[in-house]
């Protein structure tokens, strides 16, 4: 249980909550390049990397378990798509929930801590590995009809 009489106040997905300790990593990308024999070496910059954060999702009052379950539920659900966090400290921050932990007392109704884990959107997440299965349905079904030509076939093989 989070003890610290400092909290401060995040949502994901528009579900509010307090959170205890925040810990994130940001920063560039670069790359050192050395050339045999000769002294130094230059640094190409390769772009920002996307913002990781790691908190603990503090939920409290009669609706603790609900706003957690809420929470939960998008976490482990089918939808991947980045949502928006906003962070106590850098504001908004589009990006997805990728792991959580949870920390539930029976003896406390009315508190519940999740430990998540966050990852900035860098507008390369592969959200749409569904959209293909029309597509694959069809080749599927093609190659049934094509198959079932044979079906009574009693021939012999050559």
């Amino acid at each position: 249980m989070w003890t610290s009489t400092t909290q401060l106040k995040a949502s994901y997905a528009g579900i509010e909550f307090l959170v205890g300790p925040l810990k994130g990593k940001s920063g560039r990308k670069l790359v050192e390049n050395q050339i045999p024999y000769r002294a130094g070496s230059t640094f190409e910059d390769m772009s920002r990397i996307p913002y990781r954060c790691s908190f603990t999702a503090i939920f409290t009052g009669s609706s603790a378990v609900p706003d957690a379950q809420s929470l939960f539920d998008i976490i482990n659900g089918d939808d991947l798509t980045p949502q928006n966090f906003r962070h106590p400290i850098w504001g908004d921050i589009i990006g997805i929930l990728e792991a959580m932990d949870d920390d539930i007392d029976p003896a406390n109704e009315d508190y519940v801590e999740l430990t998540c884990s966050f990852v900035e959107d860098n507008g390369q997440f592969f959200t749409r590995q569904a959209e293909n299965t029309d597509t694959l349905d069809s080749i599927n079904s093609d190659l049934n009809d094509e198959l079932s030509k044979y079906d009574d076939y009693t021939g012999s093989l050559p």
